[in-house]
């Protein structure tokens, strides 16, 4: 056995496990260190009878691996012997299935010698979920059997094995939820950006870019997003960073809004400017970000009233006001707007809070408009049958 390249081997699995599609080579690779020309490298659950193959040297054709998965699957008497055996323990085929019973099984007359297999290391590793994950390296009649020392870099090599196989679901979990979430935000009629320390947008949804495309007070440049107003710019630019900061707990800032002039003659935009978590593009990043709402008072889209009273138990002026603060009014412009005082507007944002359990504007509307269903009902409203006074708990608000 070569240690280096041994090393080489487990790179490649660790490689393999950040791409769904890094597994290919892997096994002509673990095949050469074992000194073979045979591997196997799956995944099974036995409850119920699926399994997946990761990857396989290329004896195993088409036809061979819909021969063993429509049938011999079931019936790997060294798959089936090495859980047994122990989950977690590598093993020698000839110690799971002496010469004289593999001989007369049918995976091996059928299977096993078409296929160029006779002698085998390998065993198996408990997976999440019930799966066990599965390494069988083979040799041919003629060869040299596979002896202890192979068994103890096989030992070494499962264990290997198993966390790659677990960091690759895990990483796939955070993929998929991370899908959803932008794929949440792409329902919003409300524009969402992502910016870092820099102000440089790292994210924006459709709303964002049109925004951005219509140059209406707010643009890219150089990919940083600019303000045309130079004071407010500065002002956006403090406030990003401070938020960005805060999202790794290296600032107490909480971010802010700032009104944005548009140059189209339609009302001001409204930035709401909150801390990001940096995990928001994928694990292992630690590059400061922050969220920007833009908030358009002329947009011709608006909530579905009626669920949204029925959802939280609003009355009709509190989702006015919860509207309004979705559109990007500001608290004293909705007051200034519907005749109601500062102070009956402030008593008003203060029953939306008892009611969906915040206690700033700015994790209420982070709240509102991560709700897709609530974007999704403003251009096909369906009558929901909710029980009103229902509480909504925000894990971080």
């Amino acid at each position: 056995m070569d240690p280096g390249l041994f090393s080489t081997l487990l790179a490649a699995l660790y490689d393999a496990s950040l791409d769904p599609g890094g597994w290919k080579g892997v096994a002509d690779l673990a095949a050469r260190v074992f000194e073979s020309s045979s591997c196997l490298l799956q995944v099974q659950n036995r409850a119920s009878g699926l399994g997946q193959v990761l990857d396989h040297t290329s004896n195993f054709t088409a036809a061979k691996m819909a021969a063993y998965a429509n049938y011999y699957f079931a019936h790997d008497l060294w798959a089936t012997r090495a859980m047994e055996h122990g989950i977690g323990t590598a093993v020698l085929g000839s110690e799971l299935v002496p010469e004289p019973e593999i001989y007369r099984t049918e995976l091996y007359n059928d299977w096993l010698k078409p296929t160029g297999i006779f002698d085998l290391v390998g065993g198996s590793v408990e997976l999440a979920a019930g799966n066990v994950g599965l390494v069988g390296i083979h040799r041919p009649h003629d060869a040299a059997r596979f002896d202890r020392a192979d068994q103890q870099w096989m030992a070494h090599f499962l264990k290997h094995f198993g966390r790659a196989v677990e960091l690759q679901n895990r990483l796939g979990q955070v993929e998929h939820r991370l899908k959803v979430t932008l794929d949440a935000l792409e329902l919003l009629d409300v524009g969402v950006v992502a910016v870092n320390l820099r102000a440089q947008v790292v994210y924006a949804n459709s709303a964002a870019e049109q925004h951005l495309r219509r140059r209406a007070g707010i643009s890219l440049h150089h990919k940083v997003l600019t303000l045309h107003d130079p004071s407010r710019d500065a002002q956006l630019k403090r406030l990003i960073k401070g938020a960005s900061l805060g999202g790794i707990g290296r600032s107490i800032s909480e971010g802010g809004l700032v009104a944005v002039p548009r140059n189209d003659a339609g009302r001001p935009l409204t930035l709401l400017v909150c801390p990001l978590s940096p995990a928001f593009l994928g694990p292992g990043r630690t590059e400061p970000l922050a969220m920007i709402f833009i908030g358009d008072s002329d947009s011709k889209r608006r909530l579905p009233r009626a669920v949204l009273a029925q959802l939280y138990g609003f009355s009709a002026a509190e989702t006015q006001l919860a509207c309004a603060l979705m559109t990007g009014e500001t608290l004293q412009w909705y007051a200034q707007c519907t005749g109601v005082s500062a102070n009956t507007a402030r008593s008003q944002l203060k029953s939306i809070f008892a009611k969906t359990g915040h206690t700033r504007q700015s994790a209420l509307i982070r709240d509102l408009a991560s709700n897709p269903v609530l974007r999704m009902l403003q251009h096909n409203p369906v009558p929901v049958p909710l029980r009103a006074g229902g509480r909504i708990l925000d894990p971080g608000g």
